[in-house]
């Protein structure tokens, strides 16, 4: 149980790095994020999202992250 929800995690990391593998600036100008924005607004009332924070958490926190759970399922399947 623990495993899947850690898996779930990688598989959205995975997603990030596809969606942002062109750099910053395709990744601004990207459709994916633009429907996830235009998404975000529809369905969950989000109208400030600074897209620059969004670049910044995938940049700088996202690397960490998945190393983290990477780490975590070691632990788990030892």
């Amino acid at each position: 149980m623990k495993g899947d929800l850690a898996g779930h995690i990688l598989e959205c990391i995975g997603r990030i790095r596809e969606n942002t593998a062109g750099g910053r600036n395709t990744f601004l100008v990207s459709h994916t994020l633009q429907d996830a924005v235009l998404r975000n607004v529809l369905v969950h009332d989000y109208l400030g999202i600074d897209i620059e924070t969004v670049w910044e958490v995938v940049r700088a926190d996202v690397p960490q992250l998945e190393i983290t759970v990477h780490k975590m399922l070691d632990r788990l399947t030892r």
